[in-house]
C-alpha cells in the first residue's frame, strides 16, 4: 500500500496488477536473460508467474520442502501462493499425485511457509542496512521521508499512533507503507534496538523487498 497523505494505512490484499514484469523474489530479471517457462499450479492447472507461486521439492526420504530460493535440486512442483490453496493441496494429497509418489508432509508445513516468506522479506531489510539504504528511529525516518529518497516506510508502532500518523502523512504516493512485522523482527533484521519506525531508500533492494512483501500478502491473503 502506498502513503496517500491521509491517516495511517495498512497493507491490503495483493491484486493482479501489483506484480509487474521483472518482479522477482530473488533478484531483478536481466533484460537479456532468457525467460523461463511459467510454472503450472498443481491445484488449478493455471500457468502463473513464479512470483505468485511457491516451488516445492522432495528430499531423499520423500519429505516435502518449500524451496524459497528456487535453487534446490531434484524434481519440482509449484503451487499457488494462497494459503487456502496450499491447505487444499495438503488435504487432497495433491503433492503425492504431482510427484507421482508418496510424499511426507510436515504437520506444520503452512507455518513453515509463512515463516519462510517472512524471513525472505526481512532478509532484504538486513541487506538494505548493510548497503546503507536503511535508517531506523522516528527522527531519521522522518528525515528520509522528507528528503524524497524513501521507497518504503516500515512501522511496527501500533502503540505510537501519533508518530505513525505523522510519518504516514509524510510518505508520498510512491512510498510503500509496510506494517507486517513486529518491532522485534525489525530490530533483529536492522541490528538496532527497539525499532518501531524505519525507512528504506529507493533502489533494487527496496524493490526486491516489496516483491517479498507482496508474496507474503498473497499467502496471508489480507
Amino acid at each position: 500500500m502506498t502513503g496517500t497523505g491521509d491517516s495511517p494505512v495498512e497493507m491490503t490484499a495483493v491484486g493482479p496488477d501489483d506484480f509487474q514484469p521483472g518482479d522477482s523474489p530473488s533478484a531483478p530479471v536481466s533484460k537479456t536473460s532468457k525467460a523461463k517457462p511459467a510454472p503450472v499450479c498443481i491445484m488449478s492447472g493455471e500457468t502463473l508467474d513464479p512470483e505468485r507461486m511457491l516451488r516445492f521439492v522432495i528430499g531423499p526420504d520423500g519429505t516435502l520442502f518449500p524451496d524459497f530460493a528456487e535453487n534446490l535440486p531434484g524434481k519440482t512442483v509449484w503451487c499457488n501462493l494462497y494459503r487456502q490453496t496450499m491447505q487444499q493441496a495438503v488435504e487432497t494429497d495433491a503433492f503425492s499425485k504431482a510427484f507421482g509418489q508418496s510424499v511426507k508432509i510436515p504437520e506444520n508445513i503452512l507455518d513453515m511457509i509463512e515463516k519462510g516468506l517472512r524471513n525472505q522479506a526481512l532478509s532484504m531489510v538486513s541487506m538494505a542496512r548493510k548497503a546503507g539504504q536503511l535508517v531506523t528511529g522516528a527522527e531519521k525516518t522522518e528525515q528520509v521521508l522528507r528528503s524524497g529518497k524513501a521507497g518504503v516506510y516500515l512501522t511496527a508502532a501500533a502503540k505510537d499512533a501519533d508518530t505513525r500518523e505523522k510519518l504516514s502523512f509524510l510518505a508520498k504516493k510512491d512510498v510503500r507503507i509496510v506494517d507486517l512485522f513486529t518491532s522485534d523482527e525489525l530490530s533483529q533484521a536492522s541490528g538496532a534496538r527497539k525499532v518501531f519506525h524505519a525507512g528504506m531508500t529507493r533502489g533494487g533492494v527496496a524493490a526486491r523487498f516489496f516483491v517479498h512483501v507482496k508474496r507474503l500478502n498473497l499467502f496471508r491473503k489480507i
